[in-house]
């Protein structure tokens, strides 16, 4: 037993063993690029690390991969994609808008020839653009995935994004607050084109997601019971037709009652036409508003309000009109579980923990209840 125990020599990974004739034997160990540990027993230790040294450095230079670190980077996030089935619609789209910005700078590069520096390079060339943190931190996050399959596949030796720091994603008191005031969504929507007008009308009043809305087509309105079927979404447009996807959530399909202002305003709209396949708000070419679209619709009104330097960067898009609709509900005294059904949360608790807001006048009112309780 005690001839087969080894021993931990003083170079590493490298151990002795003795045997029955009394002659030690080296072992030299090294683990492969798949993670697997790979050993050989040698007759003397010059041997083992000699052999120990080699394999290291065919690992670093690589050897041992399969072909195809040729791929350029764009074609192999094709074959990303395609490696995920089971992605919904609004995840592959939102997934491919996220490569676009990546395929322009590092599409034609060949994968074995990305360098760490090259994605920090994109990072900081998009934060230099102006681009925010949230979206820096996606990108570089998806350029890891994609380089991350790529090593599972034995393509590449190492992942050259793993090192590379993006902007941190802030979430202070004024980030998680993405509540406008009255006045601010009364300017956004006197800014907003005419044709976009009831768009943003509709999402203020009502809290509809940016896709639901977008995805509304004349069948989901039923202006007689004043209702709104919300149960699918716009993910994209393929050969100028609406291609459609499930909502969020399981407990986002609802029926939300309208009022008769929005009933009035969604009954004017249709009656000037709708887009292709009934589409009730579409381009000008009657195609579906992608979230692209929808985008730089928002991004220009907010220019034309006088309001970028008004907005913190969390608020700036279309889910600041849904998240005040919420917010405003729960200030005005809405039961969080009513809040939840019209904006298709899973219940109270995730109402609650996004939409109330203690002010510092809330705080203040409630010490002095606290306080009335202890000294009456």
């Amino acid at each position: 037993m005690d001839a087969q125990r080894k021993t931990p020599t003083r170079h590493a990974g490298i151990y002795k063993r003795p045997t029955s004739t009394g002659a030690p034997r080296f072992i030299a160990q090294v683990r492969d690029l798949t993670g697997k540990m790979r050993s050989r027993t040698f007759l003397t230790l010059d041997e083992a690390r000699k052999w120990q040294a080699a394999e290291l450095t065919d690992r670093e230079r690589g050897a041992g991969l399969r072909s195809g670190g040729s791929m350029t980077f764009e074609a192999y996030s094709e074959h990303y994609l395609d490696s995920h089935p089971q992605w919904r619609d609004s995840t592959r789209q939102a997934t491919i808008d996220k490569l676009r910005p990546l395929n322009a700078a590092l599409g034609r590069k060949k994968l074995e020839r990305i360098t760490t520096q090259d994605v920090q390079n994109y990072v900081n060339e998009r934060k230099a653009a102006g681009k925010s943190a949230s979206t820096i931190a996606a990108e570089r996050n998806l350029v890891a995935s994609v380089l991350k399959m790529a090593v599972n596949e034995r393509i590449l030796g190492y992942n050259p994004a793993q090192g590379v720091k993006a902007p941190t994603v802030r979430k202070d008191a004024e980030s998680r607050n993405q509540r406008l005031t009255a006045d601010q969504v009364r300017r956004l929507l006197e800014a907003m084109p005419e044709r976009w007008h009831t768009f943003a009308s509709l999402i203020a009043q009502t809290g509809l997601r940016g896709g639901e809305a977008a995805g509304l087509t004349v069948d989901r309105v039923n202006l007689l019971k004043r209702e709104l079927v919300i149960d699918r979404q716009l993910v994209k447009t393929s050969n100028k037709r609406p291609v459609f996807g499930p909502v969020k959530t399981p407990s986002s399909v609802r029926t939300i009652p309208m009022t008769d202002e929005v009933a009035q305003l969604l009954e004017d709209h249709i009656s000037e036409g709708v887009g292709i396949d009934g589409l009730l708000f579409s381009t000008r070419t009657g195609r579906g508003a992608v979230r692209s679209v929808r985008g730089d619709v928002w991004r220009e009104a907010v220019r034309e309000a006088g309001l970028e330097d008004e907005l913190p960067e969390a608020v700036n898009g279309w889910h600041a009109l849904r998240h005040t609709f919420g917010s405003n509900l729960i200030e005005n005294g809405v039961d969080p579980l009513t809040v939840s059904k019209l904006l298709g949360h899973n219940g109270a608790e995730e109402v609650i923990r996004t939409y109330a807001h203690s002010s510092d006048d809330k705080l203040a009112s409630a010490m002095t209840i606290a306080s009335s309780l202890v000294t009456a």
